[in-house]
């Protein structure tokens, strides 16, 4: 694969990751009082939709910074990281686009009765939804620093010539040589 091709290819799950916690955040006003008629306080569903797609716009934002600047210039990859990366942001961009897509309904408040009328607490809610945030945020985190340190990047040292650079010293001991 070319590597300007790769380096798209390698944006394009952070990207997604991205836009899909963006539209988290944009449906957020709209989810406000979706759970009124389940006892929830006007704020929550608005406030899960926050918990999910503010650290998920920040983790996508400086995964896509850092593999920029990793692949400016050559670059390796190493497979076995980045399979990693590859099984858990779907996981995550999956669980952000049902978020967004539901938090408004209320019809999705009305599965936390279930059998009964009292259902989930609006304390048992919060404390879901926190837990829940967290750990999908913390395992999507390991998975970027993970993604990222697939990508080696190949940066000139002191000493690496450019293509077509003389190489004076070389040229100097050559000339030595020749004498002796």
């Amino acid at each position: 694969m070319e590597r300007p091709l790769l380096r798209l290819a390698l944006l394009a799950l952070p990207v997604l990751l991205g836009l899909s916690s963006l539209a988290a955040i944009i449906v957020a006003p709209f989810a406000w009082g979706a759970g009124d008629h389940v006892g929830l306080s006007s704020w929550m569903p608005t406030a899960t939709a926050l918990a999910f797609g503010l650290p998920g716009l920040f983790i996508a934002d400086q995964l896509i910074r850092r593999i920029r600047s990793k692949t400016a210039e050559g670059f390796d990859l190493s497979a076995t990281l980045l399979f990693y990366g590859l099984l858990a942001m779907p996981v995550s961009i999956a669980v952000l686009v049902t978020i967004a897509a539901g938090v408004s309904d209320t019809g999705t408040y009305d599965q936390l009765r279930g059998n009964n009328e009292d259902g989930l607490s609006p304390a048992a809610y919060m404390a879901v939804t926190l837990g829940v945030s967290g750990l999908l945020n913390a395992m999507v985190a390991a998975a970027s620093a993970t993604y990222v340190s697939a990508i080696s990047e190949h940066r000139r040292g002191p000493h690496d010539r450019a293509d077509g650079e003389v190489d004076g010293v070389g040229q100097l001991l050559s000339r030595r040589n020749q004498v002796l």
